[in-house]
């Protein structure tokens, strides 16, 4: 019987100093990882990267007069009634989106940056006064009340035989 307590005491005894040994190189291990991974590393650059939130690029670039003086309300107007009557299709500005907001007027329409020398981005804000309406990931919650929504989104225009149109359409980040 005594042979048999040593023996269980020693596999025991090893177990639990294997277990130990184990949670340390873990916890080493864990610690350490910020400082000797560079996978770690990158990746940590990354999340706080995108916990700071960006800061519009400041380009110094100035909107052409050959597109300043166009008045860009009707087309969106126009671009925005398309999709109402489903004659277009948009991934971020859907038919379920633009019909819930019922009533909207463009407020501002800000030159962002010139792409190429007929291409050009406009930064445009949408005043919705609905508010049951569905704006999810464009509603600037900085310009927006408690009795309407902004709804902030970059469209792309491009500039042809002196007539403008709409691109692209995009999240206002």
């Amino acid at each position: 019987m005594k042979h048999k307590t040593r023996e269980n005491v020693i596999i025991y005894g090893s177990l639990l100093l294997a277990i130990i040994l184990v949670i340390y190189v873990a916890k080493t291990y864990y610690d350490n990882r910020d400082n000797s991974e560079e996978v770690f590393k990158e990746l940590n650059q990354v999340f706080i990267k995108e916990k700071q939130p960006e800061e519009p690029k400041k380009e110094a670039t100035v909107e052409p007069d050959k597109i300043r003086f166009i008045d860009k309300r009707p087309i969106i107007t126009e671009y925005l009634d398309e999709i109402l009557n489903r004659k277009i299709r948009d991934n971020i500005l859907t038919y379920d989106k633009v019909f819930s907001w019922g009533e909207f007027e463009i407020t501002d329409i800000k030159f962002y940056k010139k792409i190429t020398d007929t291409y050009y981005s406009y930064i445009v804000n949408i005043k919705v006064n609905n508010r049951e309406a569905d704006v999810s990931g464009l509603s600037d919650k900085n310009l927006s009340t408690s009795e309407y929504y902004i709804v902030s989104v970059k469209f792309y225009f491009v500039y042809d035989n002196d007539s403008i149109s709409i691109k692209n359409v995009e999240y206002n980040k």
